[in-house]
């Protein structure tokens, strides 16, 4: 590259080669009008003649006057294989971790902090510079225009919401790379790494129902039911498929609890009144282990015996569990966070190289039983 260019050429060069590599302006077609161009890439249409110039003398497209700029025949092969070159000559990246501002108290929390920290780690292992930017949803478009011109290179998406979908359309057409952890977005042909929090939901109802539980509850969130298919953690859906088959969906006098509020009044009444009742589900899994520590520390439900009257497991770490003394240590599902980190960094490196294709990856869960499982009630 020659000396005495303005950096932010170099940056939109570079997220330009990144959308020739991936197929967004095919072989043969023309780029979108100059002035709309230079409004997705959020610069001046005089910089981005300086890069359409560029990109013309590394033969990756046509310019002529007053007429469109066409994309060369060569142009995604020869984008990936300069994209491959930079990634080589650049050791160090800026990465900005967004993360839904709403949700960033949650960082003391122990999943995300864990999460965090393991990720800050790998990356700098690996020669990333990172930093945490609060995303507010009222912002986001503000915020996602304005990463490449506080000097960021990339974005890690932690905590990503529907809600945000539209910001990050705009970032995959400003060519801006990144990636949004545990969450699949409709219309975006991005890899990303996915918790498998269904495989081992599954695992932890056949293990209950194997110590004959029949009556059994999900306290789950709506939000990944509403999903779909979509969503990376159908908890809900795949939990209710399985009573569904085993036949035991009209044995459960509540199947899922969808709570009310994550931050308070989480379990109702009416869910209090049932959990003491004879007709109580002999077995209660929380998806998110906030809730499970919510549940320990209702003076509600201080009175039950683990797990004579009711076994319970959650998903999560189980650090911050407040030890109650009528529930045994909590049977869990945990994340490997370094290899989370792991998977996550290789697959920014692969997009940050321009490689197409590049799959997602899906994550078991470790299993730990211990005594807050047992058999069902007799009778």
């Amino acid at each position: 590259m020659p000396r005495g260019r303005p950096k932010i050429v170099d940056e939109v060069l570079h997220r330009l080669l990144r959308g020739l590599a991936s197929g967004m302006w095919p072989p043969g077609q023309s780029l979108p009008p100059s002035r709309r161009l230079a409004a997705a890439f959020g610069v001046s249409p005089g910089t981005l003649r300086k890069v359409l110039g560029e990109a013309s003398r590394l033969g990756l497209v046509d310019v002529r006057q007053r007429r469109p700029v066409m994309v060369r025949e060569e142009a995604a092969m020869r984008a990936e294989r300069l994209l491959a070159q930079k990634s080589v000559r650049r050791s160090a990246r800026r990465v900005a971790i967004l993360m839904p501002a709403h949700l960033l108290p949650l960082v003391r929390d122990a999943f995300y902090a864990m999460l965090i920290d393991a990720l800050q780690r790998e990356a700098s292992r690996r020669g990333f510079d990172t930093s945490l930017v609060p995303w507010p949803v009222a912002e986001q478009m503000a915020v996602a225009r304005s990463l490449p011109h506080k000097g960021f290179d990339a974005a890690l998406f932690i905590g990503c919401l529907p809600a945000f979908t539209g910001s990050l359309f705009l970032m995959y057409e400003q060519g801006f790379p990144f990636i949004a952890f545990n969450r699949r977005i409709r219309g975006l042909p991005l890899p990303t790494v996915l918790i498998d929090n269904d495989e081992v939901i599954l695992r932890i109802a056949e293990r209950l129902v194997k110590l004959g539980h029949r009556n059994l509850c999900l306290v789950a969130s709506m939000t990944d039911l509403a999903a779909g298919q979509d969503s990376p953690s159908g908890v809900a859906r795949v939990w209710l498929s399985f009573l569904h088959e085993r036949g035991l969906l009209d044995e459960c006098v509540l199947p899922t609890y969808f709570p009310w509020d994550h931050h308070q009044d989480l379990f109702l009444p009416a869910f209090a009144d049932l959990i003491h009742s004879p007709q109580r589900p002999t077995a209660v899994v929380f998806e998110h282990h906030q809730w499970a520590a919510s549940f320990l520390g209702d003076p509600r439900f201080a009175d039950l015996r683990v797990p004579d009257e009711v076994s319970l497991a959650t998903v999560g770490p189980t650090r911050r569990l407040p030890l109650v003394p009528w529930c045994p240590p909590m049977a869990t599902a945990q994340v490997n966070y370094e290899r989370v980190a792991e998977c996550l960094i290789e697959t920014f490196q692969k997009v940050l190289a321009g490689e197409t294709g590049v799959p997602s990856i899906r994550l078991p869960l470790r299993l730990r039983l211990t005594e807050s499982i047992g058999p069902a009630p007799a009778g």
